[in-house]
Formats: C-alpha cells, structure tokens, sequence
C-alpha cells in the first residue's frame, strides 16, 4: 500500500500537475490506505489557508513564493 506522502506524488503526477495544488485523501484504517477524494487545482490564499501557513513555516514570504510560481510557467 502508498504511503500518504507518495500518493500525492503519484495524483500530482497521474494528473500531469504543475504549481501548487491541495490533494484531499481519507484515510481508511481498516486497509491502512490514503484514498484520494479530490485534487484542488485552486487552494485557499487566506491567511488561515494551508499554503500561507507553509510558506510563513518554510521561512519564506508570498510575494517571493508567487513570483517563484509565475517564473515557472515561462519555463
């Protein structure tokens, strides 16, 4: 069985995912397996959204973090 961290690497490549995305899982315990629900190609930008939390935690700054985003795309 996927562990959860290589199963969103798997979704993120299956479905070809470039940027920044949220994969939602349920675990399920019974077969100690993640199960995908949904990949969100637009996660939250809130203060309390998940990406500003790990950028702030990473010791980084948005607006270095969207510039490295945009950058990517001409690449």
């Amino acid at each position: 069985m996927l562990k959860n961290k290589e199963a969103a690497r798997q979704v993120y490549a299956i479905f070809n995912c470039r940027g920044v995305i949220r994969i939602d899982f349920i675990y399920n315990e019974a077969v100690g397996a993640p199960f995908m629900l949904e990949v969100n190609t637009i996660p939250g930008q809130s203060a309390a959204s998940l990406i500003p939390q790990q950028v702030a935690a990473a010791g980084g700054n948005l607006k270095d973090f969207y510039s490295l985003l945009v950058e990517e795309c001409f690449i």
